[in-house]
């Protein structure tokens, strides 16, 4: 799929035009919600490719100190405490304790995890997070909810830069 066509983003990495549709809605909810990005120090825990790399790659082109977490970063509970904005995508449910957090961040919650007595539920514990967090988006209803709109955004201007041809 050509670089302007490839609306998923599956191919961020060698040049397409747009970013994966899940790390783009992240970067839609924080400019949704007014969050002033340069200079903010933000931790994306995870390095997937279709997640946490992107999401790392959009916050530093917009200014953020960025720091990726992941097996083998030496201590990463002081990278997620010392965080502004707490990017969890790990894919694994309650990933993220309350000893990680800390107060006045803003923490977004990728993950989405199916328990044994089927509900969803993210990356983040977030009965710790409550307590502690500045703001925090759920699971389910958050970013998962805003990835499709993102699709269809991508898909929309795809189809706009190919009438122009």
């Amino acid at each position: 799929i050509g670089p302007d066509k490839d609306v998923d983003g599956m191919n961020f990495a060698a040049g397409s035009a747009f970013a994966p549709c899940t790390a783009a809605a992240v970067m839609a909810m924080l400019d949704c919600y007014g969050v002033e990005l340069p200079g903010r120090k933000v931790t994306v825990i995870g390095r997937g490719a279709l997640v946490g790399a992107p999401i790392a790659t959009l916050m530093s082109d917009r200014g953020c100190e960025v720091s990726v977490c992941h097996r083998g970063t030496p201590d990463p509970e002081m990278l997620c405490k010392n965080a502004e904005i707490l990017v969890a995508a790990v894919g694994r449910a309650g990933f993220v304790a309350g000893s990680r957090l800390s107060a006045g961040q803003i923490v977004i919650d990728v993950g989405i995890n199916v328990l044994e007595n089927g509900m969803l539920c993210g990356d983040v514990d977030m009965a710790a997070a409550r307590d502690t967090v500045a703001a925090i988006t759920p699971v389910p209803g958050g970013v998962g909810a805003v990835t499709p709109y993102i699709l269809a955004l991508h898909t929309a201007k795809a189809a706009q830069k190919l009438q122009k041809m």
